[in-house]
This record gives C-alpha cells, sequence and structure tokens, in this order.
C-alpha cells in the first residue's frame, strides 16, 4: 500500500474557523506545529535578543504564546512539549540556540533561547522541489525511451 497524504493549504491555519478560540486537541496540536514550523532556512529579528536563523522544520514561539494559541494551561504546554521529546522514537527536539546582538555601548551579547524542530519534517511537509524533480525525470525518461523505441520501430 502506497503512503497516502492530504495536502492541506497553509491558508486554512489562517483562516477563521481555526484560529477561532478554544481547546486545541493533541492531534490539532500537532498540526499546528507542522504549520508553525519554517517551511524554508530564515532569519527573524527577535529586536533587542538579536537574530535568530530557523532551519526548515524548525519554529520558535515563547510557551506563554502556544499556550493561549492552544487554549491550554502552560504546565500541559510544558509536558506535552516534554513528552513528544522523549521516548524511542522523539517527534520533536528542543535545540538551545544562541543568539547575538549588540547592547548600545556595542558590546557583543549572547543568548541562548529554545528552538523546537521537528523530526521527519519532510514527510509531514515534503518538499515539493524534490517531488517535481522526480516527477520530471521520469517523465523525462519515459520520454527519451519512447522516442527511441519509435525510432527503432521505424528502421524495423
Amino acid at each position: 500500500m502506497s503512503k497516502r497524504y492530504i495536502p492541506i493549504a497553509r491558508k486554512y491555519f489562517e483562516s477563521e474557523e481555526w484560529a477561532a478560540h478554544r481547546v486545541f486537541s493533541e492531534q490539532e496540536v500537532w498540526l499546528d506545529m507542522v504549520y508553525l514550523a519554517c517551511f524554508a532556512d530564515h532569519t527573524i529579528d527577535l529586536g533587542k535578543d538579536g537574530i535568530l536563523t530557523l532551519h526548515r522544520g524548525e519554529f520558535y514561539y515563547s510557551q506563554r504564546y502556544l499556550a493561549k494559541r492552544w487554549g491550554w494551561p502552560l504546565s500541559k504546554v510544558n509536558r506535552h512539549l516534554a513528552r513528544l521529546a522523549e521516548g524511542p522514537n522523539p517527534r520533536i527536539e528542543r535545540i538551545a540556540r544562541e543568539t547575538h546582538f549588540k547592547t548600545p555601548s556595542e558590546t557583543q551579547v549572547e543568548t541562548q533561547i529554545t528552538v523546537v524542530r521537528l523530526c521527519n519534517y519532510n514527510s509531514y511537509n515534503g518538499d515539493k522541489t524534490k517531488s517535481e524533480t522526480h516527477i520530471e525525470t521520469h517523465f523525462e525518461t519515459q520520454t527519451e525511451t519512447n522516442k527511441k523505441e519509435g525510432i527503432l520501430r521505424n528502421k524495423g
């Protein structure tokens, strides 16, 4: 049996239905985490806390923000993230990442923040470029084979 999936447009997570204030289920929380994770590498300006580089499959939000977003108590968010990071097949990884910024006196300062990385992010939000390349390569190979067979048939 082939792997099947349902592609969900990222705009859905910006809809009124998704944004409605409610208590999220654990399944909704997982979908929301997939949505919150970066689709491509980029940097975020954290203001006085410096610049943060996030890689594909990572996100950074405070636990207080997630608690409010998901309608959960802060303690439940903390326990849930800890549970997802534990066990033989963790679903997330917590990463301490340094940010750098200069103070008004031009002194370089480093701080640490926690970034969440979704394990196996590509299996949840595949790389469209790789899929397209695979399809194009298969199509081009098949077309070339058909042309060669046509040439051989015409000679025979």
